[in-house]
């Protein structure tokens, strides 16, 4: 996720240095231990008091509103708090809508620019964070998936079934399947996404992950259990998530 997110800063840093008027270091250099539930910039000392000195959230709902609030005031610091709760995830619904590696990982960062740009648009009264921006996903890979329906083919060329894209009402389903995925692994307590996000996303063992986070290994195991429970209540993990 550290070159994708490099390639998003790029991408972005155009319009980052026109609203600060300096040229700007990436943000994703500058990186913490965990505050709340997402890695804080070490410039930015004040973020800890911000988020309650360091503590949890039981709900990750209020450092997400704050992060895009943050945003929206051209604070490009808040970009890599994002990135890290929401990049894994984000990049796992576009895999799953696109069924294309290279196709989603340029969905991933699109939504990331998009944040960038538009996160002032963002209404709390009307939706989760989470739930804005895997909107905002859905909606760039179902364009994704149209634009490559479009894409003239070379009769000369020899077909490749993996390269046909799904009919739209697959798509449709699918994406909506992978929304509620996602949502139901956003909206898991931060001690418990953590472990999930490293387990699955990440590929660490229950003994590396124990020691990544400094915590005994029945705990790792322990929240891993737990995560697992909550999660195969949404249909769509109903008996997959098995052998974290």
């Amino acid at each position: 996720m550290r070159a994708l997110a490099d390639r998003t800063w790029r991408t972005i840093r155009t319009d980052a240095e026109r609203v600060s008027g300096t040229v700007m270091a990436s943000p994703f250099l500058l990186q913490a231990p965990v505050v709340g539930h997402c890695e804080a910039p070490v410039s930015e000392p004040h973020l800890t008091v911000a988020l309650g000195e360091g503590t949890r959230h039981d709900d990750p709902r209020a450092d997400d509103e704050h992060a895009l609030a943050r945003l929206a005031l051209g604070d490009v610091q808040a970009l890599p708090l994002l990135h890290a709760r929401f990049s894994p995830l984000v990049h796992a619904v576009a895999t799953r809508i696109l069924d294309d590696a290279g196709l989603a990982e340029e969905c991933t960062q699109d939504v990331f620019v998009q944040l960038w740009r538009h996160a002032g648009r963002y209404d709390a009264s009307r939706a989760r964070p989470g739930t804005w921006i895997f909107g905002i996903t859905r909606n760039r890979a179902l364009e994704l998936a149209r634009s490559r329906r479009a894409r003239p083919s070379d009769p000369h060329a020899e077909v490749d079934p993996g390269d046909v894209a799904p009919p739209p009402h697959d798509l449709v389903a699918r994406s909506e399947a992978a929304e509620r995925v996602a949502l139901a692994m956003a909206a898991l307590p931060p001690d418990l996404y953590e472990v999930i996000r490293l387990a699955y996303f990440d590929g660490l063992s229950h003994s590396e992950i124990a020691g990544r986070l400094a915590l005994p290994l029945g705990t790792v195991k322990g929240r891993i259990r737990a995560a697992l429970d909550r999660l195969r209540r949404v249909p769509e993990l109903a008996g997959t998530m098995e052998g974290a």
